[in-house]
């Protein structure tokens, strides 16, 4: 069977730096010895982890969208929710399956993660976090988020988790890739971070 290939060209791979920035990040904090090099590194760790997992799968749309019937490029397409984005994209590979388990491993992670970074670190609410006035929140910031390198651990996972579980649904051939800097835990070159030659299929007719 042959299969049309669009014109190779080249695409940004930031989400190959954003993995290891997170990646090295994570490393810090483990070994840190003072608390507030330790917030710094877990603060990190989880902003780019999620910065990480939407950079992914903006690329999927970019690259598959427009086959799958899905938004792949201007102002839809980035006005969506992240956790948005990844639902509809799976049930487009999932087939039947009907995509992520909203409830289950590894998703319950991935949501816990997109919203502790939009709501408690990028858009922070200062007035919600305080613990002058009354009993301090039983998931106290500094203490529960970070200086939790449990919790950066499991966020960092998930990335790899999200990815590789996408890339398993039955449809997922053609329409998704297992990035090298996850599979095989590499780092890129300088130029292949930022930019990788690609060339782009269209899935074989059913």
């Amino acid at each position: 069977m042959v299969i049309n290939a669009y014109p190779s060209h080249t695409e940004p791979q930031l989400d190959s730096i954003y993995y290891h920035i997170a990646s090295d990040a994570l490393e810090i904090a483990r070994s840190s010895e003072t608390r507030f090099e330790r917030a710094q590194a877990i603060a990190t760790c989880i902003v780019f982890s999620a910065l990480c997992l939407e950079a992914y799968i903006n690329r999927m749309y970019y690259r598959h969208g427009e086959s799958l019937s899905l938004p792949h490029e201007g102002r839809k397409l980035y006005d969506m929710r992240l956790k948005d984005k990844w639902t509809s994209y799976a049930k487009k590979c999932a087939s039947d399956i009907g995509g992520f388990d909203e409830d289950s491993e590894p998703y319950k992670t991935f949501s816990e993660l997109i919203d502790v970074r939009n709501k408690r670190l990028v858009h922070f609410k200062a007035d919600q976090e305080n613990t002058q006035h009354g009993a301090p929140k039983e998931d106290h910031f500094t203490e529960s988020i970070l200086l939790d390198v449990g919790r950066a651990e499991r966020y960092f996972k998930c990335v790899g988790d999200m990815i590789q579980r996408l890339c398993t649904f039955p449809l997922a051939k053609h329409r998704t890739e297992l990035p090298h800097y996850f599979s095989k835990g590499a780092r890129y070159t300088d130029y292949e971070i930022f930019t990788a030659s690609v060339r782009l299929v269209q899935p074989p007719e059913k």
